[in-house]
């Protein structure tokens, strides 16, 4: 059994390859607490909806968490705000193990491998980086625990893998994540630049929960910004043929990230005597949840174009599958390592990659 995790700040997945067969399973980065109360608790176990006990509360982890808000009006939190473990919080801590330890079998035998996905970090000891750190060291640790051998790996660098196998897993990968978007050069699958940004999906949703002023009631009757309606608003529309209020908002808002990212992949690629050496037209590819929007491929296409790139670049394109395509190049990457570590010869790890890579189809 090979498996691989990916804890995104918006959706937990795994995708677990069992002989010839894939199993994938995901829930919801958010958890909700309700006060607790005998009926609520017979109420929770009565329709079957998880719960954990922390003091006076009930916290409700994962998918579950939109019934218990459809149930008791509790506005859902972020699990991972900023795509980072919070610190000084071990209820979320211990409510993030439980989500982990359900998307993780225990493992068959010692040399399994899990590879997760893990944002990229720069030189240095600034904050954000340390931050990244304890991000890594303690999903390493979950993973551990169920028996496994941690291996991360950058999720822009994961699609490399997972979509670029006809061009030798040479290419630009850009991961578009809730809370981070991540940037890779990979060559032959092994990666030589990265970059990012810390901002994502989510902050588009917030800006335009903010900006067209899409709000609710929590529990309590305050007044508070409907991050999860904004989404789903925005995901309802088009970055092409902008019309109304909402369209130009939206579109304002892809415009200012798509003009970051593609400023920091400028940057990435610029200095490095090692491009020169890459086939080129380089090619990208992108995938994640802010993608999804129709009309994303050709705004960023345009916006690559106007500040022309130090290096050739065709595409970019988008992947066929948004939801496990950063799962499914964690999942070759643990094949790897697992070839790796069991044999001192590599020549069949292509082979392996590719069996991967087609065994979505399977």
């Amino acid at each position: 059994m090979t498996i691989a995790l990916d804890p995104g700040a918006f959706t937990m997945r795994s995708l677990c390859r069992k002989r010839d067969e894939l199993i994938s399973r995901r829930c919801r980065s958010i958890a909700t607490s309700i006060r607790e109360s005998d009926a609520r608790r017979r109420w929770l176990n009565f329709v079957k909806v998880p719960y954990l006990r922390a003091e006076d509360a009930l916290v409700v982890p994962g998918s579950a968490a939109i019934e218990a808000d459809e149930l008791f009006d509790a506005v859902p939190r972020d699990l991972l705000p900023s795509g980072l473990i919070p610190i000084g919080d071990p209820v979320t801590r211990q409510t993030i193990a439980a989500l982990v330890e359900g998307l993780l079998p225990w493992s068959e035998h010692r040399h399994e491998v899990c590879c997760f996905a893990q944002p990229g970090q720069r030189s240095g000891g600034a904050d954000g980086d340390m931050s990244l750190e304890r991000r890594r060291d303690f999903f390493a640790r979950l993973i551990h625990l169920r028996g496994y051998r941690p291996v991360s790996l950058n999720p822009a660098t994961a699609l490399v893998l997972a979509e670029m196998g006809r061009w030798g897993f040479t290419g630009i990968g850009i991961a578009l994540g809730a809370a981070s978007c991540e940037i890779t050069v990979v060559h032959l699958g092994n990666q030589i630049a990265q970059g990012r940004i810390a901002r994502g999906g989510r902050w588009i949703d917030e800006q335009f929960a903010l900006r067209a002023r899409i709000l609710r009631r929590d529990s309590s009757g305050e007044q508070v910004l409907d991050v999860e309606a904004a989404r789903r608003r925005k995901e309802s529309l088009t970055l092409k043929n902008v019309s109304d209020g909402d369209h130009r908002l939206v579109e304002g808002l892809y415009r200012n990230l798509i003009g970051e990212l593609v400023e920091v992949l400028s940057e990435t690629l610029v200095g490095r005597a090692s491009m020169a050496l890459l086939p080129q037209p380089l090619a990208i590819v992108c995938a994640g949840g802010p993608a999804r929007i129709e009309g994303f491929r050709e705004l960023l296409g345009a916006e690559i174009d106007r500040q022309a790139l130090p290096v050739p670049v065709a595409g970019p394109d988008l992947v066929s599958d948004h939801e496990y395509a950063v799962a499914r190049g964690c999942l070759i990457r643990a094949e790897l390592e697992e070839s790796t570590s069991t044999s001192p010869c590599t020549a069949g790890i292509r082979p392996r990659a590719e069996a991967a890579l087609c065994s979505r189809s399977a």
